[in-house]
């Protein structure tokens, strides 16, 4: 009975991670611009690299992926004291979005 459930959770990984090869495939090819240039869909790109992870939170087979995914996308975190508090920045491919969202 054990050995099945581990041959029927096996191939339901296979398939999912077969699922976010395909996935990542597409959006490399649809939404990687040219490093340093702004695209006018940027909101479309940043939800999708979020929506992504997020969505594989929920699975646990594919957690660890989507952390990963999620690190990718912040490259450094810098912590500052400043008198008695610690600053923190992030930096990275999020936040560059998110500035420029939010500046928008």
């Amino acid at each position: 009975m054990f050995v099945d459930e581990m041959k029927i959770w096996t191939e339901r990984r296979k398939a999912l991670l077969a699922e976010l090869e395909l996935a990542e495939q597409e959006t490399i090819e649809t939404v990687s611009p040219e490093p340093g240039l702004l695209t006018p869909d940027l909101g479309r790109v940043y939800r999708e690299k979020v929506e992504q992870p997020t969505a594989a939170f929920e699975d646990n087979a594919l957690k660890a992926q989507a952390f990963d995914r999620l690190r990718a996308l912040i490259e450094a975190v810098v912590l500052t004291p400043e008198s008695d508090d610690l600053a923190i920045e992030l930096r990275g491919e999020l936040v560059s979005m998110l500035s420029l969202c939010a500046g928008a």
